[in-house]
C-alpha cells in the first residue's frame, strides 16, 4: 500500500497518483493507494475520485482535520492496518517515484530482513516561471541532490543512513506489534520522520537504505533561494539538537553544537565570498557551492540554536503550498 500526504496541491498531487499507477508490482503483491487530505476542507476529494473513476489502481481516499506532518502519516499508518496491509509506502505529493522504486524497497524488506527501508530523492525545477536568478539556485539545488544520491549510492553502510518520508516502506505487522506512530511534537518542526527512523532501530527493527529505490521530487518555487535553503537546514538542526537536548541533556547537545556553531562563524563569511566569485567564473559549480555554503551556514546555527533550546518553526508557514506559481500551476494541472 502507497500513501500520499497532500495539502492543496492538485496537480501535483495527480502525476504522483499517475507514477503509483503505472509502478512495477512487486512479486505477489497488489498496490492499493490512499491519499490523507491534510486539508479539513477537502479540496483533494474530487481530484482523487476523477482519478480512481479513471484508472484500475485501488484509492482509499481521507482527510485528515489536524494539521500536521505527524497526524496526517499516522493516518496513513491507521488506513493500511485496517485494510490489511503488510508493507506501507509513503512518497510526497510533489514526488514522481521510479516504476521501480516500490519493488525495489519490497524486495529490500523481503530480502533483508529488515522492517524499514528508504531510498534516494533526487530535486528536479518546476515547471512554473523562475526569474535567473531562481534558475541559478535551482541548478545548485539540483546539482547537489545528484551528488548526495552518488554518495549515499557508494555508501557501504547502508543501515548508517536516516529514512526520510519522501521514499520510505516499513513492515505494518511489525509497525503494529510495537505500536509505533509518528511523534507528533515534529508536527510544526519537521523531523518527525527522523524520530521515526530512531523509534524503529530502538525496537530492535533492521533498518536499511536502498539507494536505487529512486524518487524524483519537484522543488516548490517559494523554496528556490539562499534564504529558504539556510532557514530550512537551521530549522531542522534546531529540531535535531532539540531531540538532543531531550534524550541526551543541554550539556551534551552545546558541546556537539559548539563546534559547529564557531566553524559557521568563522568560515561562513569566506565560504560565501569564495561562491560568489566561483560563480562568476564557473556558474554551474559556482551555482553547488553556494548552495551547500548556504545550507552548511543555516545547519550549523541551527545546531547552537536548538542546544540553547530554540524551537524550530519550519513547517508554520506551509512553504511550498501557497506559492503563487505552484498554485497556477495546480490550476492548468487539475481534473
Amino acid at each position: 500500500m502507497v500513501c500520499i500526504t497532500t495539502v492543496g496541491r492538485l496537480g501535483m498531487l495527480v502525476d504522483a497518483m499517475k507514477a503509483c499507477a503505472v509502478a512495477t508490482p512487486p512479486a505477489a503483491t497488489l498496490i492499493e493507494l490512499i491519499v490523507v487530505d491534510n486539508d479539513i476542507a477537502g479540496t483533494a476529494r474530487s481530484t482523487v475520485e476523477k482519478f480512481a473513476a479513471n484508472n484500475p489502481l485501488p484509492v482509499t481516499y481521507a482527510i485528515e482535520p489536524r494539521r500536521g506532518l505527524a497526524e496526517a502519516r499516522n493516518r496513513g499508518i491507521q488506513l493500511g492496518l485496517e485494510r490489511g496491509a503488510r508493507w506501507l509506502a509513503f512518497i510526497d505529493d510533489d514526488s514522481q517515484p521510479h516504476p521501480d522504486w516500490l519493488d525495489r524497497l519490497v524486495s529490500a524488506l523481503r530480502s533483508e530482513s529488515a522492517k524499514l527501508v528508504g531510498g534516494s530523492n533526487i530535486f528536479e525545477a518546476p515547471k512554473a516561471p523562475m526569474t535567473a536568478w531562481q534558475k541559478f539556485v535551482c541548478q545548485g539545488l539540483v546539482d547537489g541532490s545528484y551528488r548526495r544520491y552518488r554518495r549515499q549510492r557508494d555508501r557501504v553502510a547502508r543501515d548508517k543512513v536516516t529514512i526520510v518520508t519522501g521514499n520510505w516502506c516499513a513492515d505494518l505487522h511489525w509497525i503494529k506489534d510495537k505500536a509505533l506512530r509518528f511523534d507528533q511534537r515534529y508536527s510544526a518542526t519537521g523531523g518527525e520522520d527522523t524520530a521515526f527512523d530512531r523509534s524503529m532501530r530502538a525496537t530492535g527493527a533492521k533498518v536499511l537504505f536502498v539507494p536505487d529505490s529512486i524518487v524524483v521530487e519537484t522543488v516548490p518555487v517559494a523554496r528556490i533561494s539562499l534564504r529558504y535553503q539556510f532557514k530550512r537546514l537551521m530549522m531542522s538542526s534546531i529540531t535535531k539538537y532539540n531531540h538532543y537536548r531531550r534524550a541526551r541533556g543541554p550539556a551534551f547537545a552545546l558541546a556537539r553544537a559548539l563546534p559547529q556553531g564557531i566553524l559557521a562563524l568563522l568560515a561562513g563569511p569566506p565560504l560565501f565570498i569564495v561562491s560568489a566569485i566561483l560563480a562568476i567564473v564557473s556558474p554551474r559549480p559556482g551555482a553547488l557551492f553556494l548552495v551547500r555554503t548556504s545550507r552548511l551556514v543555516g545547519k550549523s546555527i541551527g545546531a547552537l540554536g536548538g542546544a540553547i533550546g530554540l524551537k524550530s518553526e519550519l513547517y508554520n508557514a506551509n512553504h511550498g503550498y501557497a506559492d503563487e506559481a505552484d498554485q497556477a500551476a495546480n490550476r492548468r494541472n487539475a481534473w
